[in-house]
């Protein structure tokens, strides 16, 4: 067996002691060299096409997601309106925002 390739993935090494094609038989392996070869921007449209796929598609109902969003602003509205919730200056929402992405 040979080393067929050291690689730096996620704080640590890898060393593949196979042959120097063995670890290309994996088609994620195929996939991933060819696609490391590919612009950053293409890689970046990859990986978001990628990302879409693993929704599921089936699982919620358009319609029904936007009777579920106008239902939630309908109460929050009511919500305010009764005093039940205390409104803040959107430049403290985002200030307070900032901040904590910041902490991150």
């Amino acid at each position: 067996m040979l080393v067929s390739r050291i690689r730096y993935r996620r704080r640590k090494w890898k060393l593949y002691l196979s042959a120097p094609e063995d670890h290309l038989s994996d088609p994620v392996d195929r996939i991933e060299t060819e696609a490391r070869r590919l612009s950053v921007a293409d890689r970046a449209r990859l990986a978001h096409r990628l990302l879409e796929s693993l929704d599921d598609d089936t699982a919620e109902d358009p319609e029904e997601v936007d009777r579920a969003w106008q239902a939630e602003i309908e109460r929050r509205i009511a919500a305010y309106r009764a005093g039940e919730v205390e409104a803040m200056p959107a430049a403290e929402v985002l200030r307070e925002a900032r901040g904590r992405l910041r902490r991150r």
